[in-house]
């Protein structure tokens, strides 16, 4: 059985604790990560994650020790823990302490308060639903964790997460809806991956020729890739849009991409004899799919020169080493074209000028 940690039951332990005999170990000097270190190192529980509001808005988060025992996958922020049913005692005096406070009734109806998020009309009994429905367990909701959505978006954003434990490149060939699971753990990604230094995540625009880019390209944690062709234009199914930041070499003129391939009788892109060289690579690879591994790449070689660079830093030499490609007047004057990014990567360019960098002196 997979042991997974009741997050809210430890948070409520925590609080207590905070407020309580440890209230005077608080002080401007000691973070709350520090604090919640602390309380893991003496009491020995698997992890947890807290938060605090400033008076100003802002918002301090911390994570401590792991999500999941036998995976041994690091807790962060956006850990997505399941406690069951205790989150419904929690929602339930939630929604009663505001009906006594006049922000909300429980004869509401929830699209009172939710209907303009984005997902929301594609909710059964979206139309109908109160507030009381919920509380009821009579909203004709299906089970969420059954969902065979949810599964998916909580284990690419796990995926996700997993992969900037360990990577300091990710690359995403693939597109999809808008998650905000997904968008949380690319927050992840870029806050705690390399070891707090931030993980660079490549994603495809895709491959539809539209004035719109793929998610997750389009998150801003994300660097958004199109595709140009041998000829140096751009592929003519290569996603446009203001997220594009840079394109790279992928089919759609005269050649595709050579690369290697499944080297099994009957499988790959190229299906071929065992040890045969028809079999071992693929001479048309494409899409932005193909694009994208090739900035990854590229990433990772400025990664290995100065692994320092932040993923702005990374970002900021890509696009200043691009080569503009396609009629000037594509570009705006900031240099950024949405059909090409700030143009098509150069690998040579771009080492050099990241031999070159040197991190801004503080002040």
């Amino acid at each position: 059985m997979r042991r997974t940690f009741a997050g809210p039951t430890i948070l409520a332990a925590l609080a207590f604790m905070i407020l309580a005999p440890f209230s005077a170990a608080w002080s401007e000097d000691l973070q709350l990560q520090e604090l919640l270190d602390g309380f893991r190192d003496r009491y020995g529980f698997p992890g947890a994650t807290a938060a605090y509001v400033r008076p100003d808005g802002s918002v301090e988060l911390a994570a401590t020790g792991l999500s999941d025992l036998e995976d041994e996958t690091v807790m962060t922020p956006r850990s997505r823990m399941l406690a069951a049913s205790i989150g419904k005692s929690f929602v339930g005096a939630t929604v009663l302490a505001l009906e006594s406070d006049g922000v909300l009734s429980r004869s509401d109806p929830v699209s009172l308060h939710l209907g303009d998020r984005d997902w929301f009309e594609r909710l059964p009994n979206h139309a109908t639903m109160t507030v009381n429905d919920l509380l009821r367990h009579s909203s004709g909701l299906p089970d969420h964790v059954y969902s065979d959505d949810f599964a998916a978006e909580s284990q690419v954003a796990d995926a996700i997460r997993y992969a900037a434990t360990f990577a300091d490149v990710i690359s995403c060939s693939w597109g999809g809806a808008k998650s905000p699971d997904i968008e949380f753990a690319l927050q992840d990604a870029r806050r705690f991956g390399r070891k707090g230094k931030g993980a660079i995540v490549v994603c495809a625009a895709g491959n539809d020729g539209a004035n719109s880019v793929d998610y997750p390209a389009t998150d801003p944690n994300a660097i958004a890739v199109g595709a140009s062709t041998d000829k140096d234009e751009l592929a003519g199914y290569s996603n446009r849009g203001p997220q594009i930041c840079v394109v790279a070499p992928s089919n759609g003129g005269t050649r595709g991409i050579f690369t290697t391939d499944v080297s099994i009788p009957g499988r790959g892109f190229n299906p071929g004899k065992a040890g045969d060289a028809n079999g071992l690579y693929c001479d048309d690879f494409g899409g932005t799919s193909s694009a994208t591994p090739l900035v990854a790449g590229l990433c990772g070689l400025m990664l290995s020169l100065k692994p320092q660079l932040s993923p702005a830093d990374v970002r900021n030499l890509l696009t200043a080493s691009a080569k503009k490609i396609g009629p000037a007047s594509a570009y705006k004057s900031n240099g950024h074209s949405n059909r090409y990014g700030f143009g098509r990567i150069d690998a040579a360019k771009a080492v050099a000028a990241t031999k070159a960098w040197k991190p801004k002196k503080p002040g």
